[in-house]
Parts: C-alpha cells; structure tokens; sequence
C-alpha cells in the first residue's frame, strides 16, 4: 500500500461516513423533529470524525517518513549494524529497500577499507626500517613501529608537525628537501638520538591521483651504523695488514738485493740471510694469526662434542713448561693459584693458545726479575675466570679501550721488535666469545695489568 492509497482509503471513508449521517438525519426526521442543537451535535460529530481520520492517515505517514530519516542519520553516522524494517506500504517499502542497500554496500567498502588499512599498516610494521608519511606541511600523517625505536615517534605524534616531535636538523633538512622535489631523494644523514647513529634515508613523493600536485612525501629511514662501522673496519683492517707486511717485506727485498751484489763476504752474507729468515718468519706468524682469526670470526659457538674436560692446575704447568726458555733469559717467576680440584671443559687446543698469547705478552712486556701468576678461579653464576697477572708497567685508561681490536698496540715499535703481530689478543678476544665467555683487562699505570678469560661453567 503506498501514500496515495493512504488517502484514497481515508477519503472514502470520509464519504462513507457522510452519506450514513446524511441517510441518519433524514430517517430521523421523518421519525420525529429533530431539534437544531440535535443537528448540530450530529454535524460536529461529523466534522471531528473526518478530521480525526485525517490525522491518523497523516501520523501513520510521518511515522513511516521519520523512521526512514533516522535510520539515514544513523547511516550516515557509520552505524550500519542494523537495517530498516519494511513498514509494509509500497512507497515506504522501496524507500526502506534503497536504504538498506545503501547501507550493506558502505558496510562493504567500510570493512574492504579496514581490511586494507590492517594490511597496510602489517606491512608497514614488517619492515625494519622506519617509514613516516608526511604532508605538504611536514604534518605526520602515519608511522611505524620502527620510527618509534629509531627516532622516538610515538602513535599520539601524528598529526603534529615532524619539527615539533624532533629535534634533528639533517632530517629535517632532508624532509623539507624532498617535499621541493618530484623525484626521489637518497641521502646519507646523521641523527644524534641514543649517542648518534648514521641513516640512510630515501623520499619519496606522495602525489595527488587527479591533480597531479605533490601533497606529502614518504620517508624511509635505515639505520646503517652497524654496516658503515664494518666498512670502516675493513678498511682500517686492509690497510693495518698491508702496513704489517709492507715492512717486513720491504726488508726481505733489501737484503736480498744485497746479497746479489758480487764481492760479499761470508758474515754479511750470513748477517743477511739471518734477516731475511727473520722477517719471512714474521710474514707466516702474520699470515698465520689472520687465518686464525678469519676462522674464529665465522666460526658458531663451540661444538659441544669438541669440548673436553682439562684439569687446570695441569693446564698451566704445561704452558709453564713450554715457555721455560724466555722465562729464563728474562729472569723471571711464575706462580700457579688454582682453585683445588677445578676442571674445566673447552675446546683444549684454543684455550691454551689463548691463554699461551698472554702468558707470553706479560714475559716479554713485564719488567725483568717480576713473577707472572697464573690463575683459576671459580666464581659465582656458575662462572670461571682464568687469569694471567704481571707486575710490569701497566696500561693507561685510554688504551685499555682499544687493546683487543686488531693490529692495535699499545709501544709499536716494541711490539714489532718483540715479534708481536699485533693480533694476539685479538685472537684471546674471539676464543673466549667462541666459548661464549668474555675476555677483558685490568690495569693501573705502574702497577701491572690483570688479563681475564671468563668462561662459562659447564
């Protein structure tokens, strides 16, 4: 039933309700004389009769036409849980009908539209690298989680201005370049957050799909301090090795080059051959030691089938033994402090040549006529500490910090003419981190060094 029907109906029921008073009033005349008050009781009846019908039809319709508006108010108010119930006229019917389906597609593109924000921002948090979208006017407009951990960002930070938030003049100047231009932008930039960290960030612009007119930029941030450190050191490394052998090379060449000359005696030529042998021993001890520690460096933790059991005490007294020689010619002691009955369980070849470099370091460092103590020490959390202690001249602070890189000395000249290759205590560091353990130093100027291996206790 529609709204003309709503009419149609009530108009003829007005007429209906005419022609039964008009058809009352004559049969009653004819019965009796009706007075004029009885007429006009009748009329007025009459007349409140059709305007009460009147009314009904029109509430019934503003009824219908109110429920309608509401539910497109709550519609359009994203409330799409439920729908309109056909009020069971045919216009009111068809009006309920398009609403409903109004809503249905906008609940379709509403969830189409969260499905691919959910999926766009699982994207976004997948990537280490932090990203931040920006508009025209450096407002921040969405982020990720890995600008929080790099830069600080926070989710209530958006919508605020990226200067307000940061205090970083190269991003900042990366950004408002990046919004200057249509193409992409890749610069290298620091940040001075958490003691300054070296970035790689590329902009790229957000553009208007009609217009054509850039209105953001989108910023992706890599933290690139870990690799530009690496490169850093394998430069510094290349350049240390060629330097180590440049010298003993450039010696080998000399006295070779001396012993072609005609006329030679005997003692130059053995005085010659003596350095060449020298320093050729000094090129393998150097070779030696990188190949060493190349395979310690990608080596995996210690394989526990290769660990074996070692009593200490006796580990000492054989390194003691093997270095009776230079221990000698220097006039120097050794005392083992061991704790009773302490085993240890290591890869047994690395650790005594670990411990082998230090005990060395300290007889060919330390003043003559001092005592090394070699030492074992259980210790708590299931810790063992093993040490190797001098009474030379010590280690200043500044040095201490660097003593474990390669190459790295602390008297140059002394070290190459002790023989040193500069990375034997780099060699200590990774058997130790190999082991999963630490090595470390002790030490006052004038008052010996302590050098430790930790180890855990298995």
């Amino acid at each position: 039933m529609n709204n003309r029907s709503i009419h149609w109906w009530s108009g003829a029921f007005l007429i209906l309700l005419q022609v039964f008073a008009g058809a009352f009033l004559l049969w009653n005349s004819k019965q009796q004389d009706l007075t004029t008050t009885e007429i006009l009781v009748v009329i007025s009846a009459l007349v409140a009769g059709s305007a009460s019908i009147h009314l009904f039809a029109n509430r019934i319709q503003w009824n219908m036409m109110g429920r309608a508006i509401e539910a497109a108010r709550r519609f359009g108010r994203g409330d799409l849980r439920d729908r309109i119930q056909p009020p069971g006229f045919a216009d009111h019917n068809k009006l309920a009908d398009a609403l409903n389906r109004m809503a249905g597609r906008l609940d379709d593109r509403m969830r189409d539209m969260r499905t691919h924000q959910l999926e766009q921002q699982a994207i976004m948090e997948s990537i280490a690298a932090a990203i931040i979208a920006v508009d025209h006017e450096q407002h921040i407009l969405n982020s990720n989680e890995a600008s929080s951990s790099i830069l600080g960002l926070l989710p209530e930070d958006r919508g605020r201005k990226l200067g307000e938030v940061l205090r970083e003049p190269e991003l900042l100047g990366f950004v408002t370049d990046g919004l200057a231009r249509d193409d992409d932008l890749n610069r290298d930039i620091r940040i001075y957050r958490r003691g300054g960290r070296e970035i790689n960030a590329i902009g790229h612009p957000i553009m208007d799909s009609e217009s054509g007119d850039r209105v953001g930029l989108v910023i992706l941030l890599d933290d690139v301090t870990r690799i530009r450190k690496l490169e850093s050191m394998r430069t510094d490394f290349a350049s240390n090795v060629s330097h180590e052998l440049k010298t003993p090379i450039t010696s080998v060449r000399g006295y070779a080059e001396t012993m072609l000359e005609e006329g030679l005696d005997e003692d130059t030529k053995r005085k010659c051959i003596q350095v060449i042998y020298r320093n050729t021993e000094r090129i393998s001890n150097i070779i030696a030691d990188l190949l060493e520690l190349s395979k310690l460096e990608h080596a995996d933790e210690v394989d526990p089938e290769r660990l074996e059991h070692v009593d200490a005490e006796a580990m000492f007294t054989r390194m003691k033994s093997l270095h009776e020689d230079l221990a000698s010619t220097r006039d120097m002691k050794t005392h083992i402090d061991v704790d009773q009955d302490l085993a240890i369980q290591v890869e047994v070849r690395l650790i005594e040549q670990a411990l082998s470099n230090l005990y060395q370091n300290a007889l060919r460092y330390a003043a003559e006529g001092t005592t090394i103590t070699l030492a074992a020490h259980r210790l708590p959390h299931r810790q063992i500490e093993l040490q190797v202690k001098d009474e030379g001249p010590g280690i200043s602070p500044e040095h201490q910090k660097r003593l474990f890189e390669r190459f790295y000395r602390v008297d140059r000249a002394r070290s190459r003419e002790m023989g040193g290759t500069g990375l034997g205590l780099a060699i200590v560091k990774h058997i130790a981190l190999h082991h999963g353990g630490e090595a470390n130093v002790s030490s006052e100027v004038g008052s010996g060094s302590v050098f430790r291996i930790l180890l855990p206790e298995r």
